[in-house]
C-alpha cells in the first residue's frame, strides 16, 4: 500500500478501535446536498483519498434509515446493501483522534455504501438498476461517515450520502462539471489536490435545538488559499470559494 503523507492526516500507528466508533454510534442524518463544489462538511464527515479495487460486498443497512422510492415509509433495515471495496491511501477527519485506529488490521481497506435520495430529501436505497455507483478504478476522494459497527474481518464500513456526487473526480455529476470547467479554460484539481484541498474547508457542526449556529471556523481554508492561489482558481476550490464568500463566511 502507498500511504500518501499529506498534511491533511496520515495513517494511524495506535489506538482502539471500539474507542473511535463511540465518536460515530448515533444514527447518521443527511440532508439534499444542494450544490456540486463543497462548503464545508458535517463535523461527523470523514475524507478518504482511496483506490476502488472492484470488489463488491454486501454488508447490512446498519443503523441507517432509509425509503423505498415509492413509499413513504421505512423499508426493513436488514435487507443487505451493496458494499464498494476501497483501498484507502489517505484520510482526514475534523476530529483529530476519528480516525486513530480505525484501519489497523483492515489491510487499508474500506467498506463504503452508497445511498440516494428522495425529492423530498429522505435517504433511499441506492438504484442498482441505474448502472454501478463506482465505475472507475481511478484514485477518487469520498466523503462518508463511518459506521459504529464493522464487517465481520474488522474492514471498517463508511456511509455514502448523496452518492449521486460522490467521488470526486469519477461521479457522472462531477465529470460533467468538470468537462465544462476545462472548456472555460479555468482546469480543475486532480484527487489529491481536491482532497487537500477539501480538508481545510470548515467543518460545520449540527447545533443543538434552539441554539444559534455555531461560528464556522476558516482558518485552514485561509492558510491553503494564501499557500495555493494557482489551484483557489481551478473548479471546484474556484466555484466553494466564491460561494463561500458570498455568504460572508470568508
Amino acid at each position: 500500500m502507498r500511504r500518501v503523507a499529506l498534511r491533511a492526516g496520515k495513517w494511524p500507528t495506535v489506538g482502539a478501535i471500539a474507542i473511535v466508533y463511540l465518536l460515530f454510534a448515533a444514527a447518521p442524518t443527511q440532508a439534499c446536498r444542494t450544490t456540486i463544489a463543497p462548503l464545508g462538511y458535517d463535523a461527523d464527515t470523514a475524507l478518504l483519498l482511496g483506490t476502488p479495487t472492484g470488489m463488491h460486498i454486501e454488508v447490512p443497512p446498519g443503523e441507517v434509515v432509509y425509503y423505498d422510492r415509492g413509499a413513504p415509509y421505512p423499508e426493513e433495515n436488514d435487507v443487505p446493501v451493496r458494499g464498494y471495496e476501497v483501498r484507502v491511501d489517505a484520510f482526514h477527519h475534523a476530529h483529530t483522534t476519528g480516525l486513530s485506529a480505525v484501519f489497523e488490521g483492515s489491510g487499508s481497506r474500506a467498506i463504503l455504501v452508497p445511498w440516494g435520495y428522495r425529492g423530498d430529501c429522505k435517504t433511499s436505497r441506492w438504484d442498482e438498476t441505474a448502472g454501478r455507483w463506482i465505475s472507475s478504478d481511478e484514485s477518487a476522494v469520498f466523503a462518508a461517515k463511518l459506521r459504529a459497527v464493522a464487517a465481520p474481518d474488522g474492514t471498517p464500513i463508511f456511509d455514502v450520502y448523496s452518492a449521486y456526487f460522490e467521488p470526486y473526480p469519477s461521479a457522472k455529476q462531477i465529470r460533467d462539471r468538470i468537462t465544462k470547467a476545462i472548456r472555460g479554460g479555468s482546469g480543475f484539481l486532480t484527487a489529491q489536490e481536491y482532497f487537500i484541498f477539501a480538508a481545510s474547508l470548515p467543518a460545520r457542526p449540527v447545533p443543538e435545538e434552539g441554539e444559534p449556529l455555531p461560528p464556522i471556523d476558516t482558518t485552514r481554508l485561509r492558510r491553503w488559499l494564501a499557500e495555493n492561489p494557482a489551484l483557489a482558481a481551478r473548479w471546484p476550490a474556484s466555484e466553494s470559494l466564491e460561494s463561500l464568500r458570498a455568504r460572508g463566511e470568508l
